[in-house]
């Protein structure tokens, strides 16, 4: 038997996936950026790239940007945990509370015990309204929880939403 020589296009894609995968744990979320990208423009079909590539943008500050890539992986995969609750923190990130309250309240439709972002830091409850958003570097979407579930990221932004609705 000979050996298989794969090099097509969804292997090529999940080879670059795999060196995305170690980039981002070892914390180098740019390069691991990089090489999504790559696995993308290789074989654009497998959901979660788009979802890790979100998360190294979520990293990046980059909202924007990881919305778009939360977007592509729910086109190809509806019902993706990570992509919905990246989706909400992406639209916290741009300040979109109502919208960032419903792509939760959808995490919470595809799973309800889905408990992510470990890495996160407490919000600072400050102003009449209740809450600031601490500037922390390039990691702003990091103050919108801690070790929190999507009910209480739903919760929060239900409350943003509510006190952006009352200051306009």
């Amino acid at each position: 038997m000979q050996p298989v020589d794969d090099t097509s296009d969804e292997a090529r894609g999940k080879f670059k996936k795999g060196e995305g995968n170690a980039a981002f744990q070892a914390g180098d979320f740019k390069q691991a950026a990089v090489y999504y990208t790559e696995a993308i423009l290789a074989f654009d079909k497998d959901h979660a790239v788009f979802s890790n590539r979100a998360a190294c943008f979520l990293k990046l500050g980059q909202a924007d940007k990881a919305l778009a890539d939360c977007d592509r992986c729910l086109a190809l995969s509806p019902r993706f945990v990570k992509a919905l609750f990246r989706r909400g923190i992406a639209l916290m990130g741009l300040n979109r509370f109502e919208d960032a309250a419903a792509a939760f309240s959808a995490t919470l439709d595809a799973d309800p015990k889905y408990a992510p972002a470990r890495a996160c830091s407490a919000p600072a409850p400050r102003s009449a309204c209740g809450w600031a958003v601490r500037d922390t570097g390039s990691s702003t979407w990091r103050v919108y929880c801690r070790n929190a579930d999507a009910k209480a990221s739903l919760q929060m932004a239900q409350m943003k939403a509510a006190c952006a609705r009352q200051q306009a």
